[in-house]
């Protein structure tokens, strides 16, 4: 069995995890020696143990002189947890596989030298594609400084939100919104508008049996204009605050949030609209890598006109609102189908008489 084998299996335990370790990424390792599987193991939340060192740990003695696969190159730096590059090396590793390179640049490239420089001999990439395709958030994230963006969205068969009173509760039946759920424990925050967050008053959380991880960080973005004082409250079941995105130049508003406990974020406002690109390098900075958009229309246009968003998902209801009903892309502009964002489909997945379709969008 050759170094593909292997490697497919430490993809397998990598996803493992998915949705738990953000904002590291999934990472799965194992240790051959003469062909057998001698130890095994996959990084399951920030701040615990990397998945080299517990496979390193379960393979003990048998270490010596075996290969390590690891899907991720091993990192070389101290975070939460010693390098791992020191326990390779320690544990007697002759060769070390790993699938892509880290392009964290804190290790980017140096965790395969230091590696080498301790004597392991080092092959890959190996499986690229699909070691890739475990951590798309991470990865862009890494190689952008801008969160990766996630927009979701409950609509009728006719493109409708809500109804003219605002009301959206449910057009998605409760095994459809549960599948977002998945979506929102993957990621370090979730936006939504300040209208929505009154309106609606959604927890922001997740909600998932036995979900033990994280909670994403509620964003509230707020234009500051005809606020009311009830808005100045947590989502419940949070213990942080909600960060505030306020426009700058707001400041009595933002004395009264930072008085009551909240963190504000002061952005550039234009035209009715945050500057996004902005507000994505300062949401990037507070360690937020991946961010989840969850409207309403006004929220998700100005994401999508920004060409801000990187994945869609769709969950689709069996309702018609007709004409006063309100669509979720009335604020989008687009001058024509040439320029219109496509959506490269990834899955199309049935709850009942629910439809979600999900995609990469190419804009």
């Amino acid at each position: 069995m050759g170094d593909e084998h292997f490697m497919r299996r430490a993809i397998a335990l990598a996803a493992l995890a998915d949705g738990r370790t953000h904002p590291n990424p999934m990472v799965g390792a194992i240790v051959v020696r003469k062909g057998r599987i001698v130890g095994e193991g996959f990084h399951r939340q920030a701040g615990l143990p990397h998945a080299e060192a517990i496979a390193l740990r379960q393979a003990g003695r048998k270490a010596m002189g075996a290969i390590l696969y690891v899907t991720l190159e091993p990192c070389c730096h101290r975070g939460r947890t010693p390098p791992c590059t020191d326990a390779i090396i320690s544990a007697g590793i002759d060769r070390v596989v790993y699938g892509m390179r880290d392009p964290n640049p804190l290790v980017r490239g140096r965790g395969i030298k230091s590696l080498r420089a301790g004597g392991v001999r080092v092959t890959g990439p190996v499986a690229e594609r699909e070691c890739r395709a475990l951590n798309p958030a991470y990865l862009y994230w890494m190689n952008t400084g801008r969160p990766y963006v996630i927009a979701k969205v409950g609509i009728t068969l006719d493109g409708k939100l809500a109804d003219r009173s605002g009301n959206s509760q449910w057009i998605t039946n409760a095994a459809a919104r549960a599948y977002t759920h998945e979506w929102r424990a993957r990621v370090d925050g979730i936006c939504v508008g300040w209208r929505t967050f009154l309106h609606d008053r959604p927890r922001l959380t997740v909600r998932l049996p036995r979900y033990r991880g994280p909670q994403p960080r509620p964003v509230i973005l707020a234009n500051g204009i005809g606020l009311p004082s009830r808005s100045l409250r947590r989502p419940m079941g949070h213990a942080r605050p909600p960060l505030w995105v306020l426009p700058q130049g707001t400041t009595t508003l933002a004395r009264h949030l930072t008085q009551r406990g909240h963190e504000v974020l002061l952005c550039p406002h234009r035209e009715g609209r945050f500057v996004i690109a902005t507000l994505l390098r300062s949401l990037a900075s507070r360690g937020i890598g991946s961010l989840m958009v969850e409207g309403g229309a006004h929220t998700l246009s100005t994401f999508l006109q920004a060409r801000a968003v990187q994945y869609l998902v769709i969950g689709i209801g069996p309702l018609l609102l007709g004409g006063e009903g309100l669509g979720w892309t009335d604020r989008l502009s687009i001058p024509s189908l040439r320029k219109a964002p496509r959506l490269a489909v990834a899955a199309w997945r049935r709850f009942g008489d629910n439809v979600v379709v999900e995609g990469r969008v190419r804009n």
